[in-house]
């Protein structure tokens, strides 16, 4: 009987030590801004979903491509806040950005890291691991 009771007190403490690990770890992700009032030129940040990437720095220009992103984040440092507008009936801001990781685009090509794109941020969309 020890041993039996021994060992499940191991497995209720291994548990327990799992679920702690793992609660610290989907935290790690939680976005960290929902304001975007506080992006500034040189603040680095994350980005989960699909992004449309201008190569030229005009809004009203034909995205060049579009991330698939479905494996992680996209890492980014801003270089300019370029303007504060609406964009298929959202408001967000308009960031010249710098990629900081290298990544994968829906034509399957894979970009390098430290490629420039212009990028529409909106109001709704949660900003991962911020730093001013």
């Amino acid at each position: 009987m020890k041993n039996h009771f021994s060992l499940s007190a191991f497995r209720l403490i291994l548990c327990s030590v799992s679920l702690l690990l793992l609660t610290a770890v989907l935290s790690a992700y939680e976005p960290l801004l929902t304001d975007h009032s506080k992006i500034r030129a040189l603040s680095d940040f994350r980005l989960t979903g699909v992004v449309e990437l201008r190569t030229e720095k005009n809004p009203a220009a034909a995205p060049a491509t579009r991330t698939l992103n479905h494996e992680g984040f996209i890492d980014l440092r801003v270089i300019e806040v370029v303007a504060r507008d609406t964009y298929k009936g959202e408001s967000g801001l308009w960031l010249w950005v710098m990629t900081t990781t290298p990544m994968w685009v829906e034509s399957g090509e894979y970009v390098k890291a430290y490629q420039k794109y212009l990028i529409f941020l909106a109001d709704s969309e949660s900003v991962f691991d911020f730093e001013e």
